[in-house]
């Protein structure tokens, strides 16, 4: 877990990311939680190999429900997955635990 201090600039901030992307991609939103498993079984057969081939970093708001989740839960069942990024806000509690990389933004 990355915390970024509040008096932390932005590249800072990005300069603490371990990973060097060729490509970022981001996803966010929510959906009806009764199309949880379409949404895992598209980002396991569809977002994640493209990503993975792509080199790209996929970035999410990294809680534990809606398309962070299924994301997460997604790349731990591939053999080989792509990176993963969650941005917490300061309030955040409890982040997806499948995310490797996770960063905390200030309050």
């Amino acid at each position: 877990m990355i915390d970024i201090p509040p008096t932390d600039s932005v590249e800072n901030a990005a300069g603490r990311i371990p990973l060097q992307p060729d490509s970022i991609l981001v996803l966010l939103g929510s959906f009806d939680a009764s199309i949880a498993l379409q949404v895992r079984s598209l980002c396991a057969r569809a977002i994640a190999p493209v990503a993975l081939l792509a080199n790209a970093l996929v970035v999410t708001d990294g809680v534990n429900e809606g398309p962070a989740a299924q994301m997460g839960q997604a790349v731990r069942q591939l053999d080989q997955a792509p990176s993963l990024l969650g941005i917490l806000d300061a309030t955040t509690a409890t982040p997806e635990p499948n995310h490797p990389n996770l960063l905390r933004l200030p309050v």
